[in-house]
């Protein structure tokens, strides 16, 4: 555009917007910017890269190799969404994986899937995901017993058992259900 054309340009808007009517104009563009109706778009060079099971709002942001989504990981306690893996993603922890998958041997694995290393009810134990592999309503936790390890599968309250040492913490094996002692008749304490 040559300067003939621009002041002419300049002259046409000067005389059509009045002083009021330019505040205002100016005024509603920064009270819009100042209560976020104005928000600049972010590029994918401006996104912070996060880690896997790190909280996220896109894809995007998801700095890992191979196929990782924002999504929710199962964890209630870390965010809605997280980096996470699908089924098959090599991974390093249960927080790693999408959905209500696992991390067993390194690798994203659905919850039924039954490992080589998988733990029966009562077993020792060191991560839930052990346990749920046999039983999902069975977790590694304590079970009150020292003799059989610190950590076992074991039912949380009104889970199904055969023995005391398939109750978590201090429940007891009552009619085939996992029981609070302090719950149970007398003459079975």
């Amino acid at each position: 555009m040559d300067d003939r054309r621009f002041d002419h340009l300049a002259r046409a808007v000067a005389r059509r917007a009045s002083r009021r009517g330019v505040l205002r104009g100016l005024f509603g563009t920064a009270a819009a910017a100042a209560i976020g109706g104005v928000r600049p778009r972010l590029t994918a060079a401006q996104i912070q890269p996060v880690g896997l099971g790190d909280p996220c709002y896109s894809t995007a942001q998801c700095a890992a190799q191979g196929t990782v989504y924002c999504a929710d990981n199962g964890f209630s306690y870390d965010g809605e969404f997280n980096c996470c893996l699908p089924t098959g993603g090599r991974c390093s922890f249960d927080e790693h994986c999408c959905g209500f998958d696992v991390c067993l041997l390194g690798v994203c694995s659905a919850a039924g899937y039954a490992p080589v290393t998988y733990a029966l009810s009562g077993d020792p134990c060191e991560r839930s995901s052990q346990c749920q592999a046999w039983d999902p309503t069975f977790f590694c936790s304590e079970n009150g017993f020292d003799y059989d390890g610190p950590f076992n599968c074991c039912a949380l309250a009104e889970g199904l058992c055969n023995a005391d040492e398939q109750c978590c913490g201090q429940l007891a094996c009552f009619q085939g259900f996992c029981k609070d002692e302090r719950s149970l008749p007398p003459r079975y304490r």
